[in-house]
This record gives structure tokens, C-alpha cells and sequence, in this order.
């Protein structure tokens, strides 16, 4: 080595001449270049490369990460490098399972085992039918394995693992050592057959001991592309050839755990009874359960989780503390006395109009969930809903609440005008409907004499003696209706209230010549409460010395009347102006004690029947006032087609 003006110079080996210590020799070109690489590194690069990616397509990344990139051989993979877009394989399978399940919940089958060869875990389900013909998956059915568990060798990284399951070799062998590694696919075939042959002779010897007559065997391939995990399926064909094998599409999601899986799966069967909704009035000298509101007609598929069977508009009756019981019975037998309850549900509001969506978030159970209650509930918040034990199977319990006896009743309603046409057209067809029903009605639910009083808004500017009612004395029903044929709207001319005030001064009087003792229902039909109350002019007073509430206590202490509402705008207790707002919803409240309904939302003759029967201080269950039950009939299909393949 020779030192020349700082500069450092080598003899090379080969033709003894001068070189510089870096680069080759400007003589003979030693060093050779390094060798470039082989078409062994270049495929085994693209095998572990290849395997990196369906790792990383099944744990959703965007990219191969650090951690798997270091492991393919002969890399790292460089930046560059494509990563191809998944191509989700299209689901199959789903009929197969799902004519299994029907057949279970048919009888036709005892038992199904489903098993799941996934990425991390190897498990099995076992799948049964419950008392009242509902697939049920016990988690007590459910067992997990992991890999390792079943192959104990597997790299403990998980990377490597996942590499090694993807079909990868990676850098470190697996088995054996760096000079000498071992296949793996011949060592990977023969640790999974012992250990499985052994696993799946349980499960067979378990399943015929189980099984009265008859049961079938499920697979669930989560990851078909990955090697090991095909390589596992293969086996479990050879060992025990299933009768269903589900996979891709929404089958490859494994953060769905197979007990959930399943539940999806069963709610797409027909159900093996009908489902009715009982304890909803069910009428005089009838047993409950003979009334039949039906939630799900036998062979019905209750369909996709949270969608709703059906949404039920109640009419509760009495207080709201202790609540009403509402039952989902399954009509399992012959006789309605010894249906068995599904669920049981004690529903607590204000009396009048509550609403509730019934779902089967999975097989055999149900979610029930509050939609509005009445109109002044706003400011309360929606309905509770209580669960409660079931009652257990036997006959009905009697009903001693209804009134056998035939108590006649008087209406008396009262209707605001003013407002658009449409809506005052609306209150005014829904008053001489409750008129002809209370004409039309039988000896269960008579009427006597009827009463209508119409009041328009005050005018503006303000006319001394102007008197907005308009009203018929009492008479008979159709002779009110007749009388009131010709009444039309008038124009709001204050947007916050209307003269209620002047409504309760009429009603606390005798110029309407009605009854001081027989009971009397008072319906108001309208939309804004009285006007609010201002110190030193308060127009409860404009024509008389008390208020209107004053009034309307005195009413209820002189005479046996119940009052329910009927409103077209259930968010006008949150009145921009304060006092309005509390004036307001005092009135709902007082008006509707005895319950409080939207307009529209029920039929004239079950709101006359909830208020004759509150007038006669009929207690029990509540009234169903509506069921709309989800479109859909027996035996419809769920899912696209390539769902159902």
C-alpha cells in the first residue's frame, strides 16, 4: 500500500498493478462485480410476497406492513412493489345452511355442528331449538382453538405465524434448522390429521349420542386462499364430509365470531309457530289469549337484525306508575289458554297514545323500544319499557276489571277552528266521526246525549262582546252531527294560542243543560293551548272573574267528567315563549289526564272506546289502537341472490 500526496493506493491481486483503495482495477477490473440474483431468490421472494399480501388483505390493511415485509425472503419487498386490490370471493353456501336450520327447527333434525377453520382460531358450535321452536346458540356449545393449540410448532410471532398459515416459508424456517429446514406441507399434513382425526371422532361420537334421530355437520372457511387453512378443510372433507360449507362474502369477516355468525343466519329461517301480541284488550268475556294480534304467521321469516316485526300504537288506561303489561305469546298448541309467553313487557307512560317498535335483533328474542308516546309527553320523554318474567305455561288468567254492567255516557267535545284549512278540516271530520260512532255504538259501550262546542281565535284588533264559541246543547248524537255540517275553519290570528279561557267558562256553567250525574267524556280536539297568562291583563278574565284553570278544577269537583286530548302538533309544549310554554302544557296535561292522543293516529271508535271506558273508571290492560306489521309474507326471501347462493 503506497501513500502519495495524501492519496491511498492498493496492488491488486490479480495483475500486481495499482488500484485505488475504492473502485476496481483501472487495469484487469477486479473485483468482479457482485453476482446478480438468481431465479431461486426471485421466486422465492414473489412465494413469500404473495403470501405477505393475503395476509394483509385479510387483516385489512392498505399495504404490506413493516413487520411481514421483513420476513419475506431475499427482500426487503421494495417500496415500489404493486399490492394488488383484494378480490373478495362471492359468498356461497347460504342456502345449503340455512334448508339445515329450517330443517332442525322442523324436527327433522336433532343437532347441527358448525365448525370454523379461520385464521386465528380454529372452533365449533353446536346449534339446538329451544322450547318454543327457536334455533339457539348456547355460548356453553361454543369451543376455541387456537393454531397453536392444534400445531404447537407455529412460530409464537404472530407475523410469522400468519405468514406461515398464508403459505409463506419467510426467513427462518419453521422446522428444522437453517442448513437443513423440513418440508413443510408434508409435516403440516400429517400434525393436522392426528391431531384433528382424534378431534373430529369426538365430535362425531358426541353428536350420534346427542342426536335422537338425525344431525348434519356445517363448515365455515373463513380464508379459503390461505394455504394451511385450505390445507385444513381438505382434511376435515376426507375425515367428515359436510353437508353445508360456507364462504366468502360476509362469511369471511372474522371479527363476526361464529355464535353471531349463526344468530344471522337463523333469523333468515321460518319461524315454527305463529308469534301473537297478547294482554292488549282483548274484550269483554274473552280470555286474553284468544285475542290475536299476530307479530309472525307461522313460516314467516323475521328477516335481517334490527328491522322490526311490527310497530304497536297502545291506549293506556290509568295511572302511569304501576304501568301496563303487554305479552308476546307462541302459538305452540292447539288451545290459545296454554300458548307459552316469549317475553313479557310492562310499559310505563301517561295514559293515552304510546308507540313501540317489537324486533328480533336474534332467533327467539326481542328487543322492544320506545317510538313517541303522546303528544304532551315531549317534555316528560318517551315511554319505559320494563321487562318482566314471563308468566309460565297454563291458563289464562281471568280478567276481573271489565264492567259488566251497562253504564251510559255522555261526549262532549270541543274543537278549535282556527288554523289552516286542511288541519281544521281534519279536526272537524275526526268530531262527526266520534259522533257517528257514538250513534252506531252497541249495548257494550253506550252513549247517551252529545255536545259540540267550535271556538275560533279572539279577533284582532280586540271587539268588546265578541264571543269566538260556537256551540250545540246536548242531544242525541246524529242530531249533532246533522247540526254541525255546515261548520267551517277560521283564520289564526294569534299564532301561540287560542280562547280556550272562554271553553272552561261555558263548561263550568249550566247554559249547556247537561247532566250533573251522569258520567260525561269530554274530548278536546285542537292545537294550541289557552292564551298565556300576563299580570294585569290576562284574558282568562276578559269575560269572567276565574281562571281557567280555576274552571276547569271546578268542572271536574262538580260533575263526574274525564278528559282526554286530541292534538295535532305534539311539539307545541316547546313554545319558544316561555310562559306560553308552561301555560301550555299545563292545560295538556289537565285536558289530557285521562289520556292525551295524536290526531290521526287512532281510530274514532277505539278512542271513543278508551274514553267511555275511563269515564266509567275501567281499569286492565291497555287498548290496541294500531299494529302495522313489517311488509312480508310467508315464506319471503332475505339478502340478494348472491347472498343466498
Amino acid at each position: 500500500m503506497n501513500e502519495q500526496g495524501g492519496a491511498r493506493e492498493v496492488v491488486c491481486p490479480v495483475c500486481w498493478g495499482v488500484m485505488p483503495h475504492a473502485g476496481p482495477c483501472a487495469r484487469c477490473d477486479w473485483p468482479p462485480p457482485a453476482p446478480g440474483p438468481t431465479a431461486y431468490q426471485d421466486a422465492a421472494r414473489a412465494f413469500d410476497h404473495a403470501a405477505a399480501i393475503r395476509v394483509a388483505h385479510a387483516r385489512g390493511y392498505d399495504g404490506v406492513p413493516d413487520d411481514l415485509a421483513k420476513l419475506v425472503r431475499h427482500g426487503p419487498v421494495r417500496s415500489d412493489t404493486a399490492f394488488p386490490a383484494a378480490e373478495p370471493l362471492a359468498p356461497s353456501g347460504r342456502a345449503a345452511a340455512l334448508t339445515l336450520l329450517t330443517a332442525l327447527t322442523a324436527g327433522e333434525l336433532d343437532l347441527l355442528l358448525f365448525l370454523e377453520i379461520g385464521t386465528r382460531h380454529l372452533s365449533t358450535q353446536w346449534v339446538t331449538i329451544d322450547e318454543y321452536g327457536f334455533v339457539r346458540v348456547p355460548a356453553r356449545n361454543w369451543a376455541r382453538l387456537e393454531w397453536r393449540g392444534a400445531v404447537p410448532w407455529l412460530p409464537e410471532d404472530a407475523a410469522a405465524r400468519d405468514l406461515t398459515l398464508a403459505g409463506g416459508v419467510g426467513r427462518s424456517p419453521a422446522v428444522g434448522t437453517a442448513q437443513r429446514p423440513e418440508p413443510l406441507g408434508p409435516r403440516a399434513r400429517r400434525e393436522l390429521r392426528e391431531t384433528w382425526a382424534g378431534s373430529l371422532a369426538e365430535l362425531r361420537a358426541s353428536a350420534t349420542g346427542r342426536a335422537r334421530q338425525a344431525w348434519a355437520f356445517v363448515l365455515v372457511e373463513r380464508r379459503p386462499d390461505w394455504t394451511w387453512c385450505a390445507l385444513a378443510a381438505e382434511l376435515v372433507h376426507e375425515i367428515l364430509p359436510p353437508a353445508a360449507v360456507l364462504r366468502g362474502g360476509p362469511f369471511a369477516a372474522e371479527e363476526v365470531e361464529l355464535p353471531r355468525l349463526v344468530e344471522r343466519l337463523a333469523l333468515d329461517v321460518p319461524v315454527r309457530h305463529a308469534m301473537h301480541l297478547v294482554g292488549v284488550d282483548p274484550g269483554p268475556g274473552v280470555p286474553g289469549r284468544e285475542r290475536r294480534e299476530v307479530l309472525l304467521e307461522r313460516g314467516a321469516i323475521p328477516g335481517a337484525a334490527g328491522a322490526p316485526l311490527a310497530e304497536v300504537t297502545l291506549g293506556l288506561r290509568g295511572g302511569a306508575v304501576d304501568g301496563h303489561e303487554v305479552a308476546v305469546v307462541v302459538a305452540d298448541s292447539a288451545n290459545p289458554r296454554q300458548w307459552s309467553e316469549l317475553e313479557r313487557v310492562k310499559v310505563v307512560a301517561p295514559p293515552g297514545e304510546v308507540r313501540f317498535t317489537v324486533g328480533m335483533p336474534t332467533s327467539g328474542r326481542l328487543r322492544f323500544t320506545p317510538v313517541s308516546g303522546a303528544a304532551w309527553t315531549v317534555a316528560e320523554g318517551p315511554a319505559e319499557i320494563r321487562p318482566v318474567a314471563p308468566v309460565s305455561r297454563g291458563p289464562a288468567p281471568p280478567r276481573p276489571h271489565w264492567h259488566r254492567e251497562r253504564t251510559l255516557c255522555d261526549l262532549l267535545v270541543a274543537v278549535e277552528l282556527g288554523g289552516e284549512p286542511r288541519s281544521t278540516r281534519a279536526r272537524l271530520d275526526l268530531v262527526r266521526a266520534l259522533l257517528t260512532a257514538a250513534g252506531r255504538a252497541g249495548d257494550d259501550m253506550p252513549w247517551g246525549r252529545a255536545c259540540v262546542i267550535g271556538y275560533d281565535d279572539h279577533p284582532q284588533p280586540w271587539r268588546s262582546g265578541h264571543d269566538p264559541l260556537r256551540w250545540v246543547d246536548f242531544t242525541d248524537p246524529d242530531a249533532a252531527r246533522a247540526a254541525i255540517a255546515h261548520w267551517t275553519g277560521s283564520a289564526i290570528v294569534d299564532p301561540h294560542a287560542a280562547p280556550l279561557e272562554h271553553v272552561f267558562t261555558l263548561l263550568r256553567g249550566n247554559a249547556l243543560d247537561w247532566s250533573p250525574h251522569r258520567p260525561t267524556l269530554v274530548v278536546t280536539v285542537g292545537r294550541r293551548g289557552p292564551h298565556p297568562y300576563i299580570a294585569g291583563a290576562d284574558p282568562a278574565r276578559s269575560n269572567n272573574r276565574h281562571r281557567w284553570d280555576e274552571d276547569l278544577t271546578a268542572i271536574q269537583a262538580a260533575r263526574p267528567v274525564r278528559h282526554v286530548l286530541v292534538t295535532d302538533d305534539a311539539g307545541h309544549a316547546r313554545s319558544p315563549a316561555s310562559p306560553a310554554a308552561a301555560r301550555t302544557l299545563k292545560a295538556w296535561r289537565l285536558l289530557g289526564a285521562s289520556g292525551c292522543f295524536t290526531l290521526g293516529g287512532c281510530a274514532p271508535a277505539d278512542l271513543l272506546r278508551f274514553g267511555h271506558d275511563a269515564a266509567t273508571d275501567v281499569g286492565g290492560p291497555p287498548l290496541l289502537l294500531d299494529l302495522i306489521a313489517r311488509p312480508g309474507g310467508i315464506g319471503t326471501e332475505v339478502g340478494t341472490k348472491e347472498e343466498r347462493r
